[in-house]
């Protein structure tokens, strides 16, 4: 029975982990990546922000709505080798990556980290946000 209960919690958290990201309403920033390109940035919680400070001063918002009239991104999963702090690799840990664009755009991203031998999983969406200003 004590079994079953810890099965179900880790179903649960393994399936909550995956939605959030994309559900109506969640919010991130909008950035310039170093190839000019806007990205969406996460907004992870307390914490510094991407810019180093709490709220970054003029800083773009982003609020999926999942309405096409909007602004349509796609998502991939990267995993990325994880490492102590001595240098032995110890796993890899899923992050999902936002492409503003068409899919076409998004499967383009994502070729750059297969080329680097780093497991992905194909693009999902489409997905919509609209710009905000905080």
């Amino acid at each position: 029975m004590r079994m079953l209960g810890i099965t179900a919690l880790l179903g649960t958290v393994l399936l909550s982990g995956c939605t959030g990201a994309t559900a109506v309403g969640h919010r991130y920033y909008l950035l310039r990546n170093a190839s000019g390109h806007e990205v969406l940035g996460a907004i992870s919680g307390p914490g510094p922000s991407p810019c180093g400070a709490l709220i970054c001063p003029g800083a773009v918002y982003a609020r999926v709505t999942n309405d096409p009239h909007d602004e349509e991104f796609w998502q991939f999963e990267a995993r990325i080798k994880i490492r102590s702090v001595s240098g032995i690799p110890y796993g890899r840990q899923p992050r999902d990556y936002n492409v503003i664009g068409s899919r076409d755009r998004c499967e383009d991203e994502r070729v750059h980290w297969i080329a680097r031998s780093i497991p992905t999983e194909p693009c999902r969406g489409p997905f919509f946000f609209r710009h905000e200003k905080e």
